[in-house]
């Protein structure tokens, strides 16, 4: 991932991180001090101004948002509806039928949660 990010500021390619994982270390292009808290996040960079970051700061407590993907210069972005994205992957990864809901989860939620995007 790391070597990916570096090669999108060195030859204008787009990046688009989306960390749906709650226990671990966050792999961004960007210092993760430099980001809002929040449990989900998601960092678009664009290639033709890798400056500009698009930071998604997303909650359990609503659905994931639709984010915006860059294509072409001459193209307008693409929309990426993220909660559809997941709720997919959960039905065909069958999850309600290999994780027991009635368990607490691990690790255990935080209250404090931010949604929408933040540009840098």
């Amino acid at each position: 991932m790391r070597v990916a990010a570096r090669a999108s500021w060195s030859h204008s390619f787009s990046l688009v991180e989306i960390d749906l994982l709650r226990k671990g270390k966050r792999v961004f292009c960007v210092p993760e001090a430099e980001l809002p808290w929040s449990t989900y996040q998601a960092c678009v960079r664009r290639g033709r101004d890798a400056e500009q970051l698009e930071v998604y700061s997303m909650s359990l407590r609503k659905p994931l948002p639709t984010i915006k993907i860059p294509l072409r210069k001459k193209d307008d972005d693409i929309f990426l509806d993220l909660q559809v994205v997941l709720d997919q992957a959960y039905r065909k990864g069958r999850y309600g039928t290999t994780i027991n809901y009635q368990r607490p989860p691990q690790p255990p939620l935080r209250l404090k949660t931010r949604n929408g995007p933040r540009r840098f």
